[in-house]
């Protein structure tokens, strides 16, 4: 028997997917994934990944991609703990009240007016500018 009865006659038309390869059948998990990346790893690994990848419904790659997103945010959260150590916090030192008796002022806090009273100001001259504030409202 020759090959031509064993698989029949040569068609004599071309393929709809050879004229428009565009609209061919394809794997529906394209993921537009270019680049290789070909390794070597022990069984033992093969088979955990490709098993989490059927129990997760996906490819093997996309597993490796979410582990290596989780290794990434790990990463850069002990970068920051380790930032942490070199950070000084410092305190802002209190600022001091200076009185000023026998002075005519309004308060800055309740708008109350005095006349030769003790004015109180964070500043040491009281301008225009300088808040001030009577014995009731002092800040501190």
């Amino acid at each position: 028997m020759s090959k031509r009865k064993i698989f029949g006659e040569i068609p004599q038309e071309v393929s709809e997917n050879i004229k428009a390869p565009e609209t061919a059948p394809s794997d529906k998990r394209i993921s537009g994934r270019t680049k290789q990346l070909n390794f070597k790893v022990r069984e033992e690994f093969y088979w955990k990944l490709k098993n989490r990848a059927m129990e997760e419904r996906c490819m093997m790659v996309e597993v490796l991609e979410r582990a290596f997103e989780r290794y990434e945010r790990e990463k850069q959260v002990e970068a920051e703990k380790e930032l942490e150590k070199y950070r000084k916090i410092i305190e802002p030192k209190p600022k001091k009240i200076i009185s000023h008796p026998n002075k005519i002022f309004d308060c800055d806090k309740c708008g109350a007016s005095f006349q030769n009273e003790t004015a109180y100001s964070y500043s040491a001259s009281l301008t225009k500018f300088a808040r001030t504030y009577c014995s009731n409202c002092v800040e501190g």
